[in-house]
């Protein structure tokens, strides 16, 4: 296994040997099914069609360690998320513009795009 290549696929660097389209994905800690597509190199699962929702609710808060990770590879794979904000957070901050505000670099918050489900 070359690992610095299945990452390069991870992060979009390198194409995939191959790529399952509108496949379906158990993920075994929360049960859900997702359909989404599947990178596939060297026989390993380089990733996987999803977003890395990058949350700053009121009672998870992980945007600022989470940023740091985004990079120009990286940034089409991320989104903010606010799904647990309280009303009283919502006035006094806002919503996704509150993480717009926050995020770390001006450059990475020109990458990130807000995915609409």
């Amino acid at each position: 296994m070359n690992r610095g290549r299945l990452i390069e696929v991870a992060t979009c660097r390198r194409p995939a040997t191959l790529v399952l389209k509108n496949t379906r994905v158990v993920n075994v800690y929360t049960h859900e099914v997702l359909q989404t597509d599947v990178a596939v190199d060297d026989g390993l699962i380089g990733g996987l069609g999803m977003r890395v929702l990058i949350r700053d609710g009121s009672a998870a808060r992980n945007l600022t360690t989470l940023i740091e990770g985004v990079d120009p590879h990286t940034a089409h794979l991320c989104a903010f998320c606010t799904d647990d904000k309280q009303p009283a957070d919502l006035i006094a901050e806002g919503h996704i513009d509150y993480n717009l505000r926050t995020a770390v670099a001006p450059l990475r918050r020109e990458c990130l795009q807000t995915w609409r489900w």
